[in-house]
């Protein structure tokens, strides 16, 4: 931030910005940050449909038991949604889901000049 209008001689701001007046208190809840818990609890994994105990999703652990329950009703809700494999994607082309390079097949390759 700059500051406008000529500078004091040891370049500081006047007492009047730095000091707070005396009927101004601080407060220590809003002005301190919140700790961060020092333990990190382990993410659990979730079967989302029963007829494929192997497709599983990972839910972060620090979540409390209310939401977990929540985000796991949630995706058991609409297990139908996920697609773990290209069959699982009916109607779909296969070139949306495909990944390709695009490059040109009449240019050939070459190799770069060390630096």
């Amino acid at each position: 931030m700059k500051r406008r209008g000529p500078p004091s001689p040891d370049n500081r701001h006047p007492p009047a910005l730095v000091e707070k007046s005396p009927g101004i208190k601080k407060n220590k809840a809003k002005d301190e940050l919140p700790k961060a818990p020092n333990e990190r609890k382990p993410s659990e994994k979730v079967v989302t449909h029963d007829g494929h105990p192997d497709q599983t999703v990972t839910i972060g652990g620090n979540l409390t038991t209310e939401c977990m329950t929540d985000i796991i009703e949630i995706l058991r809700k609409h297990a139908d949604a996920f697609a773990w494999t290209l069959t699982d994607m009916t109607g779909i082309p296969r070139f949306i889901a495909e990944h390709e390079l695009k490059i040109y097949p009449h240019i050939e390759p070459r190799v770069q000049r060390k630096r």
